[in-house]
């Protein structure tokens, strides 16, 4: 594949996508040949000074620009910060420079006549439309035109942190509206290119939620780690009060029993732990879940420690013992063996627990015992981690060489 036209203007590298002249070609169809030259020439030139307007405030800005011409417009890019106030500089000085240095004064030259013969007359007004047309459509507010740009900023300035996402609602207000104001008047392509600026900008929410919600999580996860279950518990409860996914409710269900568990509340660790159906109604059977079909069927059940815990946490010290063996060698989640291993300890069960795993030896059982020693120790149960070091002692263990059933490091 050959590589794409690039040079540099004025010490600023620009790189051509082929893409780019078939796509501007494709908008000047229906014209005679020798127009759709011109069309696309003039739309080279009038992209490139947009682009070139913005390469021009980045570098005022003491970064150092790059421009690629691809698809329908172009990208300029540049490693640095800006601030809201300079992002709305630096997002103006491209449709702007288009319109004020090529698109007024051919729109005057036009309206006083100054050209003469029919072709001329064709080219100017390709002119006057690509300069003021384009660059009064990249104006409108919407993401990802300039216009969408600076209305983030302004937004960021007004409610920091949240200037992108506020943008994006503007956007799908202002996509949708241009698309029924398109269809009105019978303009298929202003409906097609209202329908991709929508589909992207809630394409772009529904990304942006996700993020949040899987932050919402890890804070939640860290949380615990550190010994703050109340903050884990109100990232918990806001991922829930959203729309998450069916897993992230489920994550966040389970890290909201462990917090509740963690800070003694058994009830409330159970109720939070009972698995829901897809309209959030708990299912029969309490944390151990059960089975519903169609749109009935249930979010992910608690894992193995979790169930453990509540049945240590609930005084079924034989279930738990025997449970929470099985679980610090086969739960897939290492959040849950290591607050596990802190509740066995507190149960007063530590001694049960690290028979069960020495009973299933060296595959999976004797490299759990260690980790559980491990977590006691890096979480300040000093005393437990001895005890499960003076019975591996007692039995002969040696420490085994780290690999993956070595979840202490989880």
């Amino acid at each position: 594949m050959a590589a794409a036209p690039s040079f540099r203007l004025a010490g600023i590298p620009v790189r051509v996508e082929p893409v780019f002249f078939v796509i501007v070609a494709l908008l000047g169809l229906g014209q005679e040949p020798r127009f759709v030259v011109s069309w696309v020439v003039i739309a080279f030139a009038s992209i490139l000074l947009h682009e070139l307007g913005h390469a021009v405030a980045f570098r005022a800005y003491g970064i150092q620009p790059s421009i690629v011409l691809t698809g329908f417009g172009g990208v300029t890019s540049g490693r640095g910060e800006l601030t809201p106030g300079r992002s709305i500089v630096v997002s103006l000085a491209g449709p702007l420079s288009g319109l004020v240095l090529v698109g007024l004064p051919a729109l005057w030259a036009e309206a006083a006549g100054l050209v003469e013969g029919d072709d001329a007359r064709v080219v100017l007004a390709q002119v006057v439309w690509i300069t003021i047309g384009w660059s009064l459509l990249n104006l409108l507010p919407m993401l990802p035109l300039d216009g969408g740009a600076v209305t983030a900023s302004v937004l960021e300035l007004l409610r920091p942190g949240r200037g992108r996402r506020l943008a994006a609602w503007v956007s799908v207000v202002v996509a949708g509206a241009a698309a029924v104001a398109a269809a009105v008047y019978g303009l298929l392509f202003g409906v097609l290119l209202a329908a991709w600026f929508l589909a992207a900008n809630v394409g772009e929410l529904g990304a942006d939620r996700r993020r949040a919600v899987g932050g919402d999580l890890r804070t939640a996860e860290q949380a615990l780690v550190a010994g703050q279950p109340h903050v884990a518990e109100q990232r918990a409860r806001r991922v829930l009060a959203g729309r998450a996914s069916p897993a992230d409710g489920a994550r966040a269900r389970q890290l909201l029993a462990w917090a509740r568990l963690v800070q003694g509340d058994v009830a409330g660790a159970t109720e939070a732990a009972t698995p829901r159906d897809r309209r959030g109604r708990p299912l029969p059977g309490g944390p151990a879940g059960g089975g519903l079909a169609g749109d009935q069927l249930p979010s992910t059940g608690p894992g193995p420690s979790l169930r453990s815990a509540l049945a240590l946490a609930g005084g079924r010290r034989a279930e738990g013992a025997t449970t929470a063996a099985w679980a610090l060698v086969h739960d897939p989640d290492p959040l849950g063996r290591a607050l596990l291993g802190v509740l066995v300890a507190r149960a007063g069960v530590l001694d049960e627990v690290v028979s069960g795993l020495l009973a299933v030896g060296p595959e999976g059982g004797w490299q759990a015992a260690f980790a559980l020693r491990d977590v006691l120790g890096a979480t300040g149960h000093g005393d437990a981690a001895g005890q499960v070091s003076l019975r591996l002692a007692r039995d002969g263990r040696q420490d085994p060489p780290r690999g993956p059933a070595g979840w202490a490091d989880g």
